[in-house]
């Protein structure tokens, strides 16, 4: 603990410092001190050297050194750390632990297109709770990788199922919309019991030439992709592609 600290910058041991119980102060450094020491490995620079800031939307992103086209997401609970990096696209990780629940689909409702109770138990296989947290967890990702928050006024999202066996994500909207193309796909990572980890990774994307520049952020600036080749299902050295790193804290 005492050696990802000193990773820290002055703002984030700030904030370490201000959490009330223990547990998140622990979970806050160590989420926070994996993310420098694999940028750093990543980038061959110091860890402590790092520049990083928020962006208006509350989105981290490097500031020095900048030279190099980076993607990372972390996500932490007070008992699991993930985080993921890539130079090849957008990527958003989330997790979440907690003892098994009646899940409330109807929290979801406003953010994905859900399938039918039978389709949602063939395709994933799972309880009606974990079935809810791998929604929930894929939704959290896909919008950080979009770098965008989680808003009822997003469109909302399918993740479905292909028959080469991955999660693809589209927007919803209109059938001639090209938004309905994938943009997007949602793996599960192996996780310890009661815990879930989805990771998405945004297709490289081609706005139309009729888009306006400043609608690139925007939720249809967004979806404006056509499916690229499945890179991300090609294994590669960490260097060169992505990895990603679960820490039981």
């Amino acid at each position: 603990m005492r050696l990802l600290e000193l990773t820290l910058d002055a703002g984030e041991r700030e904030r370490a410092a201000r959490f009330r119980f223990e547990s998140d102060r622990r979970a806050y450094v160590v989420a926070h001190g994996v993310r420098r020491i694999a940028l750093g490995d990543f980038l061959g620079v110091d860890p402590v050297s790092l520049v990083l800031i928020k962006k208006s939307n509350g989105k981290p992103v490097l500031s020095w050194p900048s030279a190099r086209e980076v993607f990372f997401s972390h996500a932490h609970t007070r008992d699991l750390i993930a985080f993921a990096l890539t130079s090849a696209s957008p990527v958003g990780i989330d997790v979440e632990c907690g003892a098994q629940c009646d899940p409330d689909f109807e929290l979801l409702e406003p953010y994905v297109v859900l399938p039918e109770a039978g389709e949602r138990a063939e395709e994933l296989a799972m309880d009606p709770a974990a079935q809810f947290f791998f929604y929930w967890t894929a939704l959290e990702a896909f919008w950080k990788a979009a770098g965008r928050g989680l808003s009822p006024e997003n469109p909302r999202i399918h993740c479905t199922k292909s028959d080469a066996e991955i999660f693809e994500i589209t927007l919803e909207g209109d059938l001639e919309d090209c938004r309905r193309l994938p943009c997007a796909s949602v793996s599960r990572i192996q996780a310890p019991e009661g815990c879930m980890i989805s990771l998405a990774k945004h297709y490289p994307q081609e706005l139309s030439k009729q888009a306006d520049p400043a609608d690139a952020g925007s939720p249809s600036g967004i979806g404006m992709c056509r499916k690229k080749d499945e890179f991300f299902l090609r294994t590669k050295h960490h260097q060169h592609g992505s990895f990603v790193n679960i820490v039981s804290v």
